[in-house]
């Protein structure tokens, strides 16, 4: 019985998120509202949740990483597309600090409290991933009590001289990415978004 209330719990509250995410992406339409402001410090989101996709076309094909927040840890792949289909080539779930899963909270809340503040300026859309000239694709995803947020942009648009609103982006993939033991995919660097540590 009490598994079954468990189970039912867990629906309602995916049920609540999927519609909270579908009205923030009908407000958003693709692309995020973004500031150009440095990142302020904010209270961390209580439940934090994100998914983080990052993809880009070059000469030898087209790769992608993707990782997802856990209560258990970080879900993390990476891999090759071929013909619009994923070829995972390495996941895992992975342990993930407290003292990271804080830092991530706090720059996702602080990140989803920028795209609010500023509703004019508008991020570049993400590519297709059709050539090596495509600007490639940064999508992230953020919920937890009292945020729902989700960023679609090129992966060009968030690496190299960048803006203070851009850069938060991508040190919050490069926070995520730096929680590997190891490289994803041997790919030190993706495109421009690296690895950091705490």
């Amino acid at each position: 019985m009490t598994r079954a209330l468990a189970h039912r719990s867990i629906l309602k509250q995916t049920l609540a998120m999927r519609r909270s995410l579908l009205f923030i992406i009908s407000l958003t339409v693709l692309s995020g509202c973004w500031s150009d402001e440095p990142i302020q410090p904010a209270e961390p989101l209580a439940n934090p949740s994100f998914e983080l996709y990052l993809s880009r076309t070059a000469s030898k094909g087209s790769e992608f990483e993707q990782y997802r927040l856990l209560p258990v840890g970080m879900y993390a792949e990476c891999g090759v597309l071929r013909n619009g289909r994923a070829v995972v080539v390495q996941q895992g779930i992975v342990d993930v600090a407290d003292e990271l899963r804080d830092t991530l909270s706090e720059r996702a809340s602080a990140i989803s409290n920028s795209s609010k503040k500023n509703t004019e300026k508008k991020l570049p859309p993400p590519g297709n991933n059709s050539d090596v000239f495509d600007p490639g694709k940064f999508l992230l995803s953020v919920t937890g009590d009292g945020a729902n947020l989700r960023i679609e942009t090129s992966l060009d648009a968030v690496h190299g001289e960048v803006k203070d609103g851009e850069q938060n982006l991508r040190i919050f993939a490069e926070l995520v990415r730096g929680n590997l033991t190891k490289p994803p995919c041997k790919n030190e660097v993706f495109y421009g978004i690296g690895r950091k540590n705490l």
